[in-house]
């Protein structure tokens, strides 16, 4: 039986499932859409093991016709997703849109967290002054994802410094 954890949208599943030929097992994480319930998406979790290249894509066709109509029976329509899979793989529809959706509000999401790094930056500058040498190589560390210099976790564990 997979382990699986759930939170509103985001599920993570982990199996050891061989059948199929060896291509079931591993950690397959699938984004859901909300409205699905928990047995739902363990059905569908199920469904796309075997699936996990197209899995995402798959879930987000679903999302995309459940924007557009009511699906009654969301594991049978992504059954007949998987059903209808050719030999070149899945192409989506309707869950194109649902993806590019995820990733700009993922991109957002990123873009905030650096200006939160930049307002945490600048009241240290405000507290230590910086040259100007020092406050441009923070702001390039900042942009880049690293940690600006002189950065102390919170974090007993993590403060090498």
């Amino acid at each position: 039986m997979p382990n699986t954890e759930s939170t509103a949208e985001n599920t993570t599943t982990t199996t050891e499932n061989t059948k199929n030929g060896g291509c079931c097992g591993g950690e397959l994480t699938i984004i859901f859409p909300n409205g699905l319930l928990i047995t739902q998406r363990r059905a569908l979790t199920k469904l796309l093991v075997c699936h996990q290249k197209d899995a995402q894509a798959i879930i987000d066709e679903l999302a995309g016709r459940m924007k557009i109509s009511d699906v009654k029976n969301p594991v049978g329509y992504v059954r007949g997703i998987i059903r209808n899979i050719g030999e070149d793989g899945f192409e989506p529809e309707l869950g194109l849109a649902i993806s590019e959706a995820r990733d700009s509000r993922e991109k957002q999401r990123r873009i905030m967290q650096k200006r939160e790094s930049i307002k945490d930056m600048e009241k240290k500058a405000e507290a230590k002054t910086l040259t100007p040498d020092e406050y441009m190589r923070n702001m390039k560390n900042i942009i880049g994802g690293r940690k600006p210099l002189g950065w102390k976790s919170t974090n007993p564990i993590n403060n090498h410094e």
